[in-house]
């Protein structure tokens, strides 16, 4: 939901500042696409190791260590 907000903002501001220079650039959007494709599976693999290490852990021992 933080990218539907984001990306036009981005993209505005990218513009503005690009045109200001010589040689311009033209923005893609596969550029948006792939940044929230990677943090996709960047928070997936983190929730996902996270859990797991939780699921697999003895109750006990985090219990005794407090």
């Amino acid at each position: 939901m933080a990218f539907a907000v984001i990306i036009p903002l981005s993209y505005y501001a990218a513009q503005q500042w690009l045109s200001n220079f010589a040689y311009h650039i033209t923005l893609s959007p596969w550029m948006y696409v792939k940044a929230c494709g990677l943090i996709l599976v960047i928070t997936i693999v983190t929730v996902s190791f996270q859990s797991l290490k939780a699921a697999w852990s003895n109750p006990v021992e985090s219990l005794r260590a407090e």
